[in-house]
């Protein structure tokens, strides 16, 4: 690790490329980037690629035939979660297909953030207290009860433009930043963020936080281990349709319309354009998620 570390510190400061080998490349055999979007007659459609290298980027399309407006979209370290208008809960597994695994789901209304923490469902549900202000309520969900039910929890949490799962606890970042222990239950207040971000994406990436985008184009990273922010390159191209995904050690700040994205080396604290990510003829369908898998992970989406 520490040959890594040296390795990268030269490259970077020298201002060459770096040198792919066997001692400075990351290992991310197997790792797919995963799509999940509606398409006709309210299909849901999973595709998946290897790599986003080259002029057009080859996308493999999974077998679904299951019908339902995607809602709500929830990401975890591991696994995807959505909700569908029409009720359920469902899995894809890469090494089988698609389950159904219950056809009454929890229930969500409003806006509502979810995150996975070891079989247990957390959800954040935003309500208005007045015109400006909002108060969280907190619910957990197992699900793994057939016919479980929302246990509602004290939260004292402020308003978050997004919650994400680092290390399984729960972070709500926003004007006020604070982590959520499942285990002792607990809300603490975390160091407050530098600057100015409103509607920026949340990413977790090796063991932390990340904040990228937005209308203020920031990139900012917070460790969990030193309650620490760091102020890092911004992106240039990033606009209110961009949304962030962690992709083999790296940022993905993506555009399906625009059929773009801005991809960030945290190694080299720079960012790079990456043009026709997606395929032409399904980019229309717009993209609820996406998502890095391997064989050994799991998709989730209920309703």
């Amino acid at each position: 690790m520490q040959l890594v570390k040296e390795a990268q510190h030269s490259q970077f400061h020298s201002g060459k490329s770096p040198v792919q080998n066997l001692r400075t490349t990351p290992r991310h055999n197997g790792e797919k980037l995963v799509r999940l979007y509606n398409g006709e007659n309210k299909s849901i459609c999973v595709e998946y690629t290897l790599s986003i290298e080259g002029e057009s980027v080859k996308w493999k399309q999974l077998t679904s035939n299951l019908i339902g407006m995607i809602d709500k979209v929830i990401p975890t370290q591991e696994e995807l979660f959505w909700t569908c208008r029409n009720g359920g809960l469902f899995s894809l597994d890469l090494d089988s297909d698609f389950k159904i695994l219950s056809r009454s789901g929890p229930k969500l209304t409003g806006k509502t953030s979810l995150n996975l923490v070891k079989n247990t469902l957390f959800a954040f549900h935003d309500k208005r207290i007045s015109y400006k202000n909002y108060d969280t309520i907190l619910e957990s969900y197992r699900i793994d009860y057939e016919y479980a039910e929302w246990e509602k929890q004290k939260s004292n949490c402020y308003h978050s433009f997004g919650v994400i799962n680092v290390s399984d606890k729960l972070y709500c970042v926003g004007p006020i930043t604070q982590v959520f222990d499942p285990v002792c239950k607990s809300m603490t207040t975390c160091k407050q963020m530098p600057g100015q971000c409103t509607s920026g994406s949340v990413v977790a990436l090796g063991g932390k936080l990340f904040v990228v985008g937005g209308k203020e184009k920031v990139c900012l990273r917070y460790d969990p281990a030193t309650d620490a922010w760091t102020t890092l390159s911004p992106p240039t191209t990033t606009s209110a349709n961009y949304k962030a995904t962690a992709w083999k050690g790296k940022i993905m700040l993506y555009d399906t319309e625009a059929n773009e994205a801005e991809v960030y080396d945290p190694g080299f604290d720079r960012w790079t354009l990456k043009t026709g990510l997606f395929d032409e003829e399904t980019k229309k369908y717009g993209t609820k998620a996406l998502w890095s898998m391997t064989q050994k992970k799991k998709f989730f989406f209920f309703g």
